[in-house]
Order: C-alpha cells, then structure tokens, then sequence
C-alpha cells in the first residue's frame, strides 16, 4: 500500500482524543468545517482545543489528524 495521496480527494484536518466526538471526512461535518485556499478541509473542535492551543495550553491526549476523504 502506498503513503501516496490519491489527487482529487480532499484532505481533512480532524481533531481527535480527549472527548471529541469521531467526525465525518466530509464537509457536511456538523462541526461546519472550513476549506483553507489550498483545498485543505479543516474541523472544529467541540472540546474548545483551538482556543488551548492559542494560549499554549495543550493537553497530550489531544491531538489533530490529517484523513484523506473517501469516495
């Protein structure tokens, strides 16, 4: 199997660990995830991670994943 990524499938950013909830690798995640220019998808944490980080207030057990969106 190949660590290639096949071309026309988006690539998500997905926050995992702690309580977050799985999401779906698509864009009608209910977290209403956002597409970045270069076509990258990226989700929004429920746990509030994202405003930790800001702060430099990271917890180890949370942590964000980068899936490739299936057909």
């Amino acid at each position: 199997m190949s660590n290639e990524l096949v071309p026309n499938r988006r690539i998500h950013v997905i926050p995992v660990g702690g309580i977050e909830p799985i999401h779906a690798a698509s864009e009608n995640c209910e977290c209403q995830p956002y597409c970045e220019e270069g076509g990258t998808t990226v989700h929004h944490a429920f746990d509030a991670r994202e405003v930790r980080e800001r702060h430099n207030h990271q917890r180890p057990e949370e942590k964000w994943v980068l899936v490739e969106e299936q057909p």
